[in-house]
């Protein structure tokens, strides 16, 4: 590709982008419920000085997302969630750009940068939920920085290299908990990397790495330890949710249906279920959940409860435990993108905010979220097939197998670990949908890709 056709295509991108952006902008807000409310409490907190949340004695949540909207609340007032808005749909057009940034380092191709960069563009849903105060747009953001950090540390294996990409997990864990083992494959890079596995950095060059890692996670998650320990008397970043746990083991559909087992701790949740006229759906996380806040149990007690619970229905019923985890894998690639939050309905908190609907600019974008590929089971499906040939395609080739190695464990870990403690949502894929591109286009262009530099 000439020099001219690139920058030619980089002007019809951009320009893509921006209708993109103004178009998924003039939606406007999506309700405060659920977990956006929780999020946008955590920002008043933040908003009153209280950086720590320490009046707020939440244990699964990390707090990078509530920092960013405690400072926007505190600079823009009732405009706070109109202007988070505009930011997070900015950072979903710096993710596009940085996804083909790292498609064009990985293979050496300005194609690559170009394929990445168009390919992000058609993610609609995810450009959506830019829209709904979640931290998944953050979390996608950090995300795919790790990856440029990965990949720009394999590359040149420096010092400081090292440093950065141990700086940019520990912001991505701080945003959402989910990745905070994803130092595993963060390590199996760089031991890749040794000339054991044909790579160029010396094996105690490598373990010094590593220390590095370690140290930067721990001054970075630390703080958060140590507020644990106060409010909570226990060293954790964060705990799982009570109703998670409760979800997967006594719900129906995708939870598994364990029958709840004969120890006194059911007896004592039944009663709390059955009692003063109520009759509760013992099955359903979030009435077990708040029916036990209503008779005074703190977070630790219900926590000790549910746990007792979910682990002895556990030991007694492993094999359909089991099971209904690898469904919750399998679907994890296949489940469908769903309107969550609504605009509209019981739910119209705004908590006084600025809001904002163009209906005439919105109604493209809303044709083409219904009919989104995210919205199809079997392109979901075609969709994975793509990244698992991409990821064996780069594992093909030496020059990019410790990354590839890396790309495979990460699907590996998020897939396990949401299946582990979640439902299956579109939400916790979405997050992946950079490197699942990263994967395609890598596979498909890697194996004609120069030698050096981005010439072609």
């Amino acid at each position: 590709m000439t020099r001219k056709k690139f920058y030619v295509a980089i002007a019809v991108l951009l320009f893509i982008d921006l209708m993109r952006l103004l178009f998924t902008f003039s939606i406007g807000p999506t309700a405060l419920c659920v977990d956006a409310r929780q999020y946008w409490e955590m920002g008043a907190r933040v908003n009153q000085g209280d950086w720590f949340l320490m009046t707020m004695p939440v244990d699964y949540r990390t707090p990078a997302y509530g920092w960013l909207i405690g400072l926007i609340r505190s600079l823009f007032g009732n405009y706070a969630l109109m202007t988070l808005v505009a930011i997070q749909q900015a950072m979903v057009s710096a993710t596009s750009i940085l996804t083909g940034v790292v498609c064009g380092k990985l293979t050496h191709r300005r194609d690559a940068f170009l394929w990445g960069w168009g390919l992000s563009l058609c993610c609609f849903t995810r450009s959506w939920y830019a829209n709904v105060v979640l931290a998944e747009t953050l979390f996608t953001l950090t995300f795919i920085a790790f990856l440029w950090a990965c990949v720009s540390y394999w590359q040149q294996s420096t010092t400081w290299r090292a440093v950065a990409l141990s700086l940019v997990l520990a912001a991505t864990i701080m945003v959402r908990p989910v990745p905070q083992l994803l130092c595993i494959p963060l390590i199996i890079v760089m031991l890749m990397n040794t000339p054991t596995f044909g790579g160029q950095l010396q094996f105690r060059n490598a373990l010094g790495h590593i220390l590095l890692v370690v140290v930067a996670l721990s001054l970075a998650m630390g703080p958060w330890y140590i507020r644990n320990q106060a409010l909570f008397g226990d060293w954790f970043l964060t705990k799982l949710p009570v109703e998670n746990k409760w979800q997967v083991c006594f719900q129906g559909g995708s939870g598994a249906n364990l029958p709840l087992p004969n120890v006194p701790a059911t007896r004592t949740l039944l009663r709390a279920m059955c009692s003063d006229s109520v009759h509760l759906n013992e099955r359903n996380a979030y009435a077990v959940s708040s029916r036990l806040r209503a008779l005074g149990l703190d977070q630790s007690e219900i926590d000790g409860l549910v746990s007792e619970l979910c682990w002895t229905a556990i030991v007694e019923h492993p094999g359909e435990f089991l099971v209904a985890g690898v469904k919750r894998a399998v679907n994890f690639w296949r489940c469908v993108s769903n309107r969550y939050p609504a605009y509209c309905g019981a739910e119209t908190f705004f908590d006084n905010q600025q809001t904002w609907r163009a209906s005439a600019a919105a109604q493209p974008i809303e044709y083409l979220l219904r009919n989104a590929c995210s919205r199809s089971v079997r392109l979901n499906e075609i969709s994975f097939l793509c990244v698992a040939a991409g990821c064996i395609m780069l594992f093909m080739q030496r020059s990019t197998r410790g990354f590839a190695t890396g790309l495979v464990v990460i699907f590996a870990y998020f897939t396990a670990v949401t299946a582990a403690v979640e439902i299956e949502n579109y939400r916790y894929r979405m997050v992946l949908e950079p490197a699942m591109i990263i994967a395609c286009v890598g596979g498909l262009l890697v194996r004609r890709a120069a030698p050096i530099g981005m010439g072609r």
